[in-house]
């Protein structure tokens, strides 16, 4: 037979005392005194140079520091006056020679000071028929899709496949050789 248990009844519940770390805002984290520590602190130390930051920012010297490091190792290649550049620095796309050369002027800059990425264009990928209607179509197994709707994604699928159709350009991993620019 179950023992049956009514919320008046002393065995419900017993009264205990609980031991564990309350954050500044009086948050309970129980033993995990790194995690209330944390979350009742405003700043914290920049793990590189020591100064203070706000907890959930980054030091932006050290940050910079750390970018033109990276930019530096990367290898270097002739721009082609074709694809896109992108500034590291002034974060900003660059569609042709004409847009950057206004922007070297209007801004007083060498090419050198912008840090620029040669970058890699992003085509238009193919579709799967299955990905467009998965949430349409049911679950049984023998179910075609039309046969007049597959034919249209595979016209549309080579279409994409031979004419490389660009939708945008992200940073590539070549640096622009800006000697001479």
């Amino acid at each position: 037979m179950k023992t049956i248990i009514l919320p008046s009844d002393d065995a419900a519940a017993t009264l205990q005392t609980v031991t564990g770390w309350v954050s500044a805002k009086g948050h309970f984290y129980g033993v995990d005194e790194r995690l209330a520590r944390y979350d009742g602190s405003t700043h914290r130390p920049c793990s590189e140079c020591g100064a203070l930051i706000d907890k959930n920012a980054y030091c932006t010297p050290c940050h910079e520091k750390k970018e033109l490091q990276k930019y530096e190792k990367m290898p270097r290649k002739k721009w082609d006056g074709e694809a896109m550049l992108y500034s590291d620095v002034a974060d900003k796309y660059f569609y042709s020679d004409e847009d950057l050369q206004g922007y070297l002027e209007w801004n007083g800059e060498p090419a050198s000071s912008l840090r620029l990425i040669i970058c890699e264009p992003v085509y238009a990928t193919e579709i799967e028929i299955a990905d467009v209607y998965e949430d349409s179509l049911p679950t049984d197994d023998d179910y075609r899709v039309p046969r007049e709707l597959v034919d249209a994604f595979e016209e549309l699928n080579t279409v994409l496949r031979e004419e490389k159709i660009i939708l945008s350009w992200t940073p590539g991993k070549f640096a622009v050789d800006t000697e001479g620019m």
